[in-house]
């Protein structure tokens, strides 16, 4: 392998590793965004049961159902971010896998001129007796 064949090999390694990494961080992003979805839930139910306290407080409960609404939409918004890094990560992968492929493909076409000029050469070499 070429030192720009090498490189490449590289290259590639490292960028599935970032793509793995904002792909893992969008995950992430996602559970937390459930998570205040169930919390923002939780609440409401609480407020509807019997024996709760929002007759008397009522804006609290409003105040927790929208609070974990916001850092719900914050979290979907984030994981939207991420998702868009993801589209480039793949875009930048895909290219430097062309270029990695391409580069092969020159390294064994000049192994393969290397061995037939060496399979001519012997040919044409005067035999020693």
């Amino acid at each position: 392998m070429t030192q720009r064949t090498e490189r490449l090999r590289r290259l590639l390694q490292v960028q599935n590793k970032l793509t793995a990494m904002h792909e893992m961080r969008r995950a992430g992003l996602l559970n937390q965004a459930n998570a205040a979805d169930a919390e923002a839930a939780e609440i409401a139910a609480r407020k509807e049961d019997a024996g709760s306290l929002s007759g008397l407080f009522p804006d609290l409960y409003e105040r927790g159902i929208n609070r974990a609404m916001e850092k719900r939409d914050g979290f979907v918004e984030a994981a939207a971010a991420e998702a868009g890094k993801i589209a480039r990560e793949n875009v930048r992968k895909d290219r430097i896998e062309q270029d990695f492929h391409a580069s092969r493909r020159i390294d064994d076409r000049k192994a393969e001129e290397v061995s037939g000029l060496e399979a001519v050469e012997r040919l044409i070499a005067p035999r020693k007796t």
